[in-house]
């Protein structure tokens, strides 16, 4: 029987339990089941308080047996709703804690950490760590700097990178969406097929930071100069580069459409096999 499971399993202790909540169940009223029902919950008679919290119970104390018991019904009812709304807070609490905020790390691989990325990090430095398999939505990105720290099968949406550069940081098979980057200079931080869409670059220069087979579309650069920054089998369009210098830059196998270069200068330049449409 499942109460000889119990017992083999989890002792008498964990029985005794099972059989006082057998016995509660077999005294409930149908006003009670319908309550229970209706409203999660029921208001229990004075003898079930005692099957609960009587001496015989595993639940036995009296100072609560004899503080509900004193109750009224209101008062009662009145003190299980106060109960679950202390519960939702702290669960509202754990949910809360999700973000993270003012807490470095080192060291510290994020593997199959969806929530913990979906959430906003503040102020917490990541070191020698790595995000893999761990997609991520609405994940704001803000003053945490990332040094080493390798973003692989990570994509992302919804989320941003604000103040917040980027050292040695590749970003491998992790595409983006409506991911801007704003105030985030970075530095060997090659994309590896990892297509952008509305992910713009604003006020964010890139030092050696080469998109390859990276196909990008509405993802503008603005003030965004670039050092050393190819684009290699990485067509895009609608992705105008404004007021972004392109120095030491190459175009290869990435054709553009709809994509000017206003106030941008080409110095040490070369473009190789990428037609242009309307740019």
């Amino acid at each position: 029987t499942l109460q000889q499971s119990v017992t083999e399993r989890y002792g008498q202790k964990e029985e005794k339990k099972i059989e006082t909540f057998e016995a509660l169940h077999g005294t409930y009223t149908p006003d009670q089941v319908e309550a229970q029902k209706k409203n999660g919950f029921a208001l229990l008679r004075k003898d079930q308080l005692d099957i609960v919290y009587g001496k015989n119970s595993p639940y036995a104390s009296e100072e609560r047996l004899q503080t509900l018991k004193n109750m009224t019904h209101d008062e009662m009812q009145k003190h299980i709703v106060n109960n679950i709304r202390a519960l939702a807070e702290m669960e509202s609490f754990k949910i809360r804690k999700k973000n993270v905020i003012f807490d470095p790390a080192i060291f510290l691989p994020l593997v199959f950490q969806s929530a913990l990325l979906s959430g906003p990090i503040v102020l917490s430095p990541l070191l020698l760590s790595v995000s893999f398999l761990s997609p991520s939505v609405l994940g704001a990105v803000i003053l945490s700097p990332w040094v080493f720290v390798p973003v692989i099968l990570s994509p992302s949406a919804l989320g941003a990178l604000i103040v917040n550069p980027m050292l040695f940081s590749p970003v491998i098979l992790s595409p983006l969406a409506l991911h801007p980057f704003i105030l985030a200079p970075g530095l060997f931080n090659p994309f590896i097929l990892s297509p952008m869409a509305l992910s713009p670059f604003i006020l964010s220069p890139q030092v050696f930071t080469p998109l390859i087979l990276s196909p990008f579309v509405l993802t503008p650069s603005i003030a965004s100069p670039t050092v050393g920054s190819p684009l290699i089998l990485s067509p895009f369009a609608l992705s105008p580069i404004i007021m972004s210098p392109q120095i030491m830059f190459a175009s290869v196998f990435s054709p553009y459409i709809l994509s000017p270069l206003p106030l941008s200068p080409l110095i040490f330049a070369d473009v190789v096999a990428s037609p242009s449409v309307l740019s």
